[in-house]
């Protein structure tokens, strides 16, 4: 392990390891985030979210006019990974949720859209979970 370059190497606690290693230790997003919304639909709770395929098919797209880009850009950059609804009289309520490893932090687009609506930093499934039971319960 020693022979990895620093670039290449991530430290938890006292013990270096390798990126693939230290992604496996503090579990990926995207596993996160198909937990979370299996369990959303299972439950039945109304929610929003931008697929990431949205956004690869959008920032990844090489072909695509930078000014298409920047118009999308525009509606969605820094929305939360889930805006989770809850009905009401003649309205709505809504629970903003940004998924984050334990590591994790928010961009510069995240960050400014939690200065403008509230937004919750959840780093767990059980957390997620207890979240949005709190948001339905209250």
């Amino acid at each position: 392990m020693d022979e990895l370059p620093l670039s290449k190497r991530k430290q938890a606690g006292n013990r270096v390891m390798s990126c693939d290693e230290f992604k496996a230790y503090v579990g990926s997003e995207h596993d996160l985030t198909v937990l979370c919304e299996d369990w959303l639909n299972e439950n039945r709770m109304p929610f929003i979210r931008i697929p990431d395929a949205v956004y690869k098919a959008v920032f990844g797209n090489s072909g695509m006019q930078p000014w298409v880009k920047r118009l999308i850009s525009s509606f969605i950059k820094g929305l939360p990974d889930f805006i989770i609804l809850k009905p009401q009289d003649s309205y709505n309520m809504a629970l903003c949720i940004e998924l984050k490893t334990k590591t994790g932090k928010m961009s510069q687009g995240q960050k400014n859209f939690a200065r403008l609506v509230n937004v919750v930093i959840v780093r767990s499934y059980d957390d997620f979970k207890k979240q949005v039971n709190d948001f339905y319960v209250n």
